[in-house]
């Protein structure tokens, strides 16, 4: 088994080696189909670079040639731009002349304004100081208010907290009333709960009988049904007897010679027939017996059907009975202890309902919070907030409401007169510088338009410049990019040759690995060492084989073991033949006798078993010989047993199993087995 292991995964081996070398072959071809185009793309690559040169050249003409056009259209730019900006800057001037004017007047009418509001300052201070009155006078009655407010707020919590205690006693009042009947009620009905608890013991006893009635039942059912399995057995044992007296009067039938079964002694047929008419008495006797038992058993598994049913029936109804009864008889044993416990309860939680009603009568309740709300109240007389007199100065402010701003705009008049003065001055000075800036951008652009006008326009030749340029740029990226495919297709060639030689390489290696795993196969398989393990065996298996064929033949037979043979071509094969012979010459092992094949097989079997116990380095101390001398005349068992005596000595223990009488003597130990009606039974001789 280990060297198929071997030869399995040798195979495996060589299978997957030969894969590889085929994988090999298939990517040396393709390395060698690329290989052949290396010739045209090195003569891409020469046409390419040609082009390329010649590109390259009318590239930086035609780049010259774009630079002088470019530089021509940025002069004429600078002088647009600058003509533009000449623009921008007389608009410029134009516009701060015009802001510098608009200013002038509105800063003179801001003098005018201002001089207006100066004149009166008296009426406009007064208004001021009177709207500062109210507003301290505002102040005092807001905090007086949010006084007062916080106090309103103080006394409202704890108005709401009195209520909430008073309610909750109310609360209180009710469900201890409700209690109070509620117990009342429970403890009126005990009387009528003990006559209700005397009146269901009546229905337990009946429950109870009844279940007694039905473990009577099920006695009577296990009773019957034992009876039943009794007589089943006793069937079972005469069924057995039958069997037996049956085939020990077919044996007394048998042929001549027949045995006492008592003492053993040859029968005549007077004997014969007086033990066959007994062996047919006892039958009928045993069939009688059978036939009343199975009657009898047949009547008491018709009675435990019956009485089984009854008690299914019968069961169901009871559970029922009990578990009604049950729930009844719990139910009023609470009630019971309810109304006990109620008749206890109901006096304190009276005297309870009592005390709280006394509290809410007398308002003996929240005492705390009463003497915080007259604490609060004391305190709200205190604040002496007065709401008219509140309103009054509100109306005084928002008549008055214009006076701060008056205010504000004379303090700013008073200070923009002088302000507005200087900047007048200011912006006269602005106006001045700005009217001359705007005459010399004035002057400065007209010039600018009349060298733009002398200035030839360079944009039509720039375009064509341009597009000469780009498709030149154009053409040269493309021949670049045919350039970089032709050297990379050159430098997959080499690269292609290298790995080509190394694919070679492993190929070389694969196929060394390959042609290895084969000879291992070989090696490992039945045709190698196996086959040489084999013919180092069969001469000493032929050896032992032969020697004990020897003792039980007479030196008449032995046998050859070999491990080849040669076909009807000639050609030589692996086997492994028996070859036996004796004095009529070689033949099959099919054309000998059946004592013969047993003399054959015994020595063969012997020889090998020995043979496997010294090469495992285990003891075999036991033979078992199971029959086969029946097959043997009388001068064969001699000799077998003279076999037998022979190697006796490689055993500690030596069976033979046999029913031929005169072997049995040549054995001093004997283990007899006998079958009997009740049984087979064994002793030792």
């Amino acid at each position: 088994g280990a060297y198929d292991t071997y030869e399995a995964r040798a195979r495996e081996q060589r299978r997957s080696a030969e894969a590889e070398v085929r994988r090999l072959d298939a990517v040396i071809g393709q390395y060698a189909a690329e290989l052949t185009r290396e010739p045209q793309y090195e003569r891409e690559r020469r046409e390419t670079v040609d082009e390329l040169t010649a590109v390259e050249k009318d590239l930086v003409d035609g780049r010259t040639r774009l630079a002088a056009l470019q530089d021509a259209e940025r002069t004429l730019q600078l002088l647009r731009t600058e003509a533009e900006t000449a623009g921008r800057d007389q608009q410029q001037a134009a516009e701060r002349v015009r802001r510098a004017e608009a200013e002038i007047a509105r800063q003179k009418a801001v003098i005018d304004r201002a001089r207006a509001i100066v004149g009166k300052q008296d009426e406009i201070r007064a208004r001021f100081a009177a709207l500062n009155a109210a507003r301290m006078a505002e102040q005092d009655h807001s905090q007086r208010l949010a006084r007062s407010a916080a106090l309103r707020r103080d006394e409202a919590t704890t108005r709401a907290e009195i209520e909430r205690e008073a309610a909750r006693l109310q609360a209180q009042a009710g469900l201890l009333r409700a209690e109070v009947g509620r117990l009342g009620d429970l403890a009126a009905r005990q009387a009528e709960i003990e006559q209700m608890l005397a009146g269901i013991a009546n229905e337990v006893t009946a429950v109870e009988g009844e279940e007694r009635r039905l473990a009577a039942l099920r006695q009577e059912l296990q009773e019957e049904t034992n009876v039943a399995g009794q007589l089943q057995a006793e069937n079972k044992r005469l069924r057995s007897a039958m069997d037996g007296l049956k085939r020990q009067q077919g044996e007394l039938n048998q042929g001549d010679g027949a045995l006492c079964p008592v003492c053993r002694t040859t029968l005549g047929e007077a004997g014969k027939q007086h033990i066959s008419d007994a062996y047919e008495a006892e039958g009928k006797e045993l069939a009688a017996e059978f036939r009343r038992n199975r009657s009898l058993q047949e009547a008491a598994e018709a009675r435990c059907l019956q009485v089984q049913a009854g008690i299914k029936r019968d069961e169901a109804e009871l559970t029922r009975a009990r578990t009604a009864v049950d729930r009844k008889q719990a139910g009023l044993e609470r009630d019971r202890r309810d109304a006990v416990e109620a008749a206890g309860a109901v006096v304190p939680i009276t005297h309870e309902l009592g005390a709280v009603e006394s509290a809410i009568a007398g308002a003996a309740f929240a005492d705390d919070a009463r003497a915080l709300l007259s604490r609060i109240e004391a305190d709200l007389a205190a604040t002496g907030y007065d709401e008219a007199a509140h309103q009054q100065v509100r109306l005084e402010m928002k008549a008055l409401s214009g006076a701060e701003v008056q205010h504000t705009e004379l303090q700013l008049a008073e200070e923009s007169t002088n302000t507005a003065a200087a900047a007048v001055a200011r912006s006269e000075e602005d106006l001045e510088d700005w009217r001359r800036s705007l005459a010399e951008a004035e002057d400065r652009q007209a010039r600018l338009e009349v060298v733009l006008h002398a200035q030839a326009d360079p944009r039509e030749a720039l375009v064509g410049a341009s597009g000469e340029v780009i498709s030149l740029e154009q053409a040269e990226r493309k021949l670049r990019l045919a350039l970089g495919a032709a050297e990379q297709k050159l430098e997959d060639c080499r690269r292609y040759r290298r790995q080509h030689d190394i694919a070679q390489t492993e190929r070389l290696t694969a196929r060394s690995r390959q042609q290895i795993y084969d000879d291992l196969a070989t090696a490992f398989g039945r045709k190698g060492v196996q086959a040489l393990i084999i013919d180092s065996v069969l001469p000493e298996i032929e050896e032992e084989a032969n020697g004990l064929l020897l003792r039980m033949t007479n030196g008449r037979m032995n046998v050859a073991l070999s491990t080849q043979r040669e076909t009807q071509k000639g050609i030589p094969v692996e086997t492994l033949d028996i070859s036996i012979a004796d004095e009529l010459g070689t033949r099959s092992y099919e054309l000998f006798s059946g004592g013969e094949a047993f003399r054959i097989n015994l020595a063969l079997r012997i020889a090998l078993s020995k043979l496997l116990a010294r090469r495992a380095g285990a003891p075999l101390p036991t033979l078992i010989v199971d029959e086969g001398f029946g097959t043997q005349d009388t001068s064969g068992r001699e000799r077998l047993m003279e076999a037998l005596n022979a190697v006796a000595r490689d055993f500690e223990c030596m069976i033979v199993i046999t029913h031929i009488d005169e072997l049995k003597d040549q054995f001093d130990r004997q283990i007899r087995v006998e079958k009997r009606p009740e049984g087979s039974i064994a002793w030792i001789e």
